[in-house]
């Protein structure tokens, strides 16, 4: 099991990991994970991030940030948050501030990115330290999987987007701690994440709304129930309901037009005939096990649900906008990514549960998990495999520098 060594002197522990990191990165990243619990380990994981970042580059999203980026040199704050290309790439302070404040520095395209995937990874480590009540108890296998899961639903290489799961770390940094202490000032403080992306304006609205709905448990999952079928059968709602004369008139004529049929439909086609399949499947994949748990978990425990209920109301809300959503692809992918990154959380927290003990003994349960976990972190390897290929980002350092080149998405 990981985390058998016992670290007696921090100071000696941190100078043998940054003689490590100088040599090796990648090394001392696999120190580092086999003694995870450790905020040492934990701070070499964020410096890892950085070096990760380094050795990409930029790409996607993040090119066009360090684009607008060389345009904050000799520019006030607020000259940069008044220019339409800076407003373009969002109109949230995080980005302008990071890049007004990186612009005081004249530094090259690989630092940028470094600083980026570093900004990222902190908020990752802290929101992953808001269970450090739990994961410092006796984990076993079970626990110890579900928090890798935990760790590796959302890949690795989204600090491209700069913004949204940076952001999206800050929310459930908040909630999590929220939920964990039931203290009303850090759901406030959830409020946060929009500085990073006003999007996260539906996620907190969602988990405002489940402080009501916590108890209406059966409605939610008729809710669920619905949209998930309304997302399987492709199901036109809107034309649906207007071939009743009692809603004909609710709805605008260019809702009815053929036209706009066709395009949401090709839209809803688009992603799953041209996407990658299997990279599609799984966070699918990650949530059935989820409620497949939860049903186990049911069987031997009536109450199991009613563990921090607010969070699982959360999560069914969140499952249930994402499925009627399902059309705008973008939209689709981050609220159900929220709803399974929350899943894992809840998952996480109720294994420590008296009444649900039994299931951390069950070797299938554990096999089962083993292989889903295997997915869920090999899978973005595979899909961005053109990209982390380069024998220089595992087995070099800052002086051999990989060339650089654009993300790929085969």
């Amino acid at each position: 099991m990981i985390q058998k060594i016992r670290i007696t002197n921090n100071g000696s522990y941190a100078l043998m990991l940054a003689i490590l990191y100088a040599i090796s990165p990648i090394l001392s990243l696999c120190v580092a994970l086999m003694m995870y619990k450790n905020w040492v380990s934990q701070t070499f994981f964020i410096l890892f991030a950085f070096y990760f970042g380094f050795q990409l580059g930029p790409n996607l999203d993040l090119m066009q940030h360090y684009h607008n980026y060389l345009d904050f040199f000799g520019k006030s704050f607020f000259d940069r948050y008044s220019d339409f290309a800076t407003l373009y790439l969002g109109k949230e302070p995080f980005h302008i501030a990071f890049k007004y404040i990186l612009s005081r520095v004249e530094l090259s395209s690989r630092v940028f990115c470094g600083c980026a995937a570093a900004i990222y990874a902190t908020t990752f480590i802290y929101f992953i330290r808001q269970f450090k009540d739990f994961y410092t108890q006796k984990m076993g296998w079970l626990r110890t999987l579900v928090l890798l899961t935990l760790a590796v639903t959302v890949e690795f290489y989204w600090y491209f987007g700069l913004r949204f799961w940076t952001g999206g770390f800050v929310f459930m940094i908040f909630y999590c701690k929220y939920i964990i202490t039931t203290q009303k000032k850090y759901l406030f403080l959830t409020l946060t994440a929009l500085l990073f992306h006003f999007a996260l304006f539906a996620v907190i609205a969602v988990a405002i709304l489940a402080e009501f709905l916590k108890n209406y448990k059966l409605l939610l999952y008729i809710i669920v129930g619905i949209s998930t079928l309304y997302r399987e059968v492709e199901w036109n709602l809107i034309n649906f309901l207007s071939s009743f004369s009692i809603f004909r008139t609710l709805f605008k004529s260019s809702y009815q037009s053929s036209s706009v049929q066709r395009a949401i439909a090709n839209r809803a086609k688009e992603y799953y005939e041209k996407g990658n399949i299997v990279y599609q499947s799984r966070i699918p994949l990650l949530m059935i096990f989820f409620f497949s748990i939860i049903i186990l978990l049911w069987t031997k425990n009536k109450n199991v649900t009613k563990s921090y209920p607010k969070m699982y109301a959360c999560i069914l809300i969140l499952l249930a906008i994402a499925n009627f959503g399902h059309a705008d692809f973008v939209f689709y992918e981050r609220y159900l990514k929220f709803s399974c990154l929350l899943s894992y959380s809840y998952l996480f927290l109720i294994l420590f549960d008296k009444a649900n003990d039994w299931i951390n003994h069950t070797i299938f349960t554990k096999l089962v998990l083993a292989g889903i976990f295997l997915i869920a972190f090999s899978i973005p390897l595979y899909q961005q495999r053109q990209l982390i290929s380069e024998m220089a980002l595992w087995f070099g350092n800052f002086f051999t520098l990989i060339p650089l080149k654009e993300l790929g998405n085969t």
